[in-house]
């Protein structure tokens, strides 16, 4: 595994969904024997969408990466490396502004602890997402449901 921290996963159309749902509870379970459940709970951030044939596993704890690396493991025994492809995702291009904050999606989450299921599926769902993508507040908003607030810090009425 890269660098990156943050895998795609992409199943080809011969595999079945429900083998690799009961391939990801597998690694799960192994992720709990090795970190705990509540480890596993906590660290272990990752979303599969069927709609997609995709799934996404969050690599950046110890907690996730073993999930990852078990995942990769499981599906390449029982599918072949034909079956599924698995990638880091790419960073989101972004317009710069002089008005608005910057920060990463990782560290907008970190701040404002967002769930990291959360997380995991806002990059499932757009590809051009991932932890490194730079987010104003706005978009983060936009991409997360949360309120909007004011200038002055509370938050605006809906």
């Amino acid at each position: 595994m890269t660098e990156s921290g943050v895998y795609r996963f992409a199943f080809d159309g011969e595999v079945s969904l429900d083998e690799v749902e009961g391939t990801m509870a597998l690694a799960l379970i192994g992720v709990q024997a090795l970190h705990g459940e509540a480890g596993a709970r906590l660290e272990a951030g990752h979303y599969f969408d069927r709609l997609r044939r995709a799934c996404v596993i969050d690599g950046r704890t110890p907690v996730g990466r073993d999930l990852g690396r078990l995942f990769t493991g499981f599906l390449t025994r029982e599918f072949g490396e034909a079956g599924f492809t698995v990638e880091p995702t790419e960073p989101r291009p972004s317009a710069a502004s002089d008005e608005q904050e910057f920060k990463t999606l990782a560290d907008w989450a970190e701040e404002l602890t967002i769930d990291a299921g959360d997380v995991a599926r806002l990059i499932a769902t757009d590809p051009s997402l991932n932890l490194s993508s730079p987010l104003t507040r706005t978009e983060l908003n936009d991409l997360v449901g949360l309120p909007a607030r004011r200038p002055n810090g509370k938050e605006a009425a809906r």
